[in-house]
């Protein structure tokens, strides 16, 4: 670290053009501030990294360390400029690959590698605005790249099995309208007849209350990866996130499903840990043929469910009941959705699940994700720190009274 004596040189050494310029006084915020923008501008120019360069050294005779990350972004932007200046370009290494992303996503970007305090002000209430719980908002992009990892671990978290609500904010209960109209049928009139009341259908409500905040652990990322813009920081956050949440949100979720939902099947005394192809017959069989025709009417079970059933055949000696169509495998005609957090076969355990799952409603919430990024916390070792929030709730929609749309299959208590 230099001597006062020195930070008071280099501040004297500063060009009028940079003091005006920042219009603040100097201490090692506002100078890293103004290095920042110096870094966010679209036209990168020499004469921008001959002043960034000094202000970095300025900033170091104010705190000690703290500027590695801008150095990697300095010395990135200086080799794409340097380009066109041989004499330069052997101080500096060309980093390959970069992305090109629309802008939202590259102030994301640097809020990630570099802190939400250094993105553009005019940027920050657009990609990286605070959140409820103190982190900063994500874009769009990553908040799907976030729900397709939670997807592919669970299938009940897709948005093509059940059905994802959106609100604009979770600050009071959503309530959803629901109607049982299975009994009421339509009738023949005559001509000049009086139409005879019938049996109003029975509506209902169903309320999915405040959805709660789910968190993940810290995802540690060292300073030189975090600056090295090849490595794609947001991606690989989304996917490490979202199987996190997801393997914290699923298993919650299903007991919502099963304590819903109804029984379908019991196996028979010694079926503690195995169905018959009776069992699954039966099990389709116990739900209103109104749900078993809708387009997101399929079973849910875990993959070593799915294996056991593979080793089934009809009792008839005919064709085997499992086929494989659009990705996904077909049980009697129907898809099966692999869900690791339904139980896995065991004494009374409800192993398998059977009907419209279009009527599992998930409430989440717009921008409901968060980042949290702990800059310091890590620093002395060299590494960054990162955490994940989403806020979501789910229930079974169900009007009081009428049969229920998904029915599971139990396995036999001895």
């Amino acid at each position: 670290m230099r001597s006062g004596q020195s930070g008071r040189t280099f501040e004297r050494d500063l060009s009028r053009e940079v003091k005006e310029s920042m219009s603040i006084n100097l201490n090692r915020d506002s100078v890293l501030c103004e290095v920042q923008r110096l870094l966010n501008k679209s036209q990168f120019t020499k004469e921008d990294s001959s002043k960034a360069e000094r202000l970095m050294q300025l900033a170091d005779t104010l705190t000690p360390g703290a500027t590695e990350l801008r150095r990697h972004r300095l010395a990135e932007l200086t080799a794409e400029t340097a380009i066109h200046d041989p004499s330069r370009a052997q101080r500096y290494r060309l980093t390959e690959g970069v992305r090109e992303l629309p802008q939202l996503e590259i102030e994301f970007d640097q809020a990630l590698r570099f802190g939400r305090e250094f993105v553009g002000e005019e940027s920050r209430a657009l990609s990286v605005a605070i959140g409820g719980s103190g982190g900063f908002l994500v874009p769009q992009t990553f908040s799907n790249q976030v729900w397709e990892s939670m997807k592919q671990y669970d299938n009940l978290l897709d948005p093509a099995v059940s059905t994802v609500v959106t609100t604009d904010n979770g600050s009071a209960p959503m309530s959803l309208p629901l109607i049982d109209d299975t009994g009421n049928v339509a009738v023949k009139v005559a001509e000049g007849v009086q139409t005879t009341p019938a049996d109003i259908a029975t509506f209902g409500v169903m309320q999915l209350t405040e959805p709660d905040t789910w968190r993940t652990n810290m995802q540690q990322v060292s300073m030189e990866l975090a600056a090295d813009s090849a490595f794609d920081l947001g991606q690989f956050l989304a996917d490490i996130f979202g199987t996190r949440l997801a393997r914290g949100i699923a298993p919650d979720f299903v007991s919502t499903l099963i304590a819903g939902a109804a029984v379908g099947k019991t196996g028979t005394n010694g079926q503690t840990t195995t169905v018959i192809y009776d069992d699954l017959i039966d099990l389709l069989g116990s739900v209103d043929p109104a749900y078993i025709a809708s387009p997101k009417c399929g079973w849910a079970m875990r993959f070593s469910t799915l294996v056991a059933i593979m080793k089934l055949k009809a009792s008839t000696g005919g064709s085997p009941m499992l086929t494989f169509d659009a990705g996904r495998f077909m049980l009697l005609g129907k898809p099966i959705y692999i869900c690791p957090s339904v139980p896995a076969m065991a004494a009374s355990a409800k192993s398998i699940l059977f009907g419209d799952f279009s009527k599992f409603v998930i409430r989440r919430v717009r921008d409901g994700i968060e980042v949290k990024r702990f800059g310091e916390t890590y620093a002395e070792f060299g590494m960054i720190a990162y955490q994940g929030f989403l806020r979501v709730k789910a229930g079974l929609a169900k009007a009081a009274g009428s049969d229920s749309p998904i029915k599971w299959y139990a396995n036999s208590a001895t």
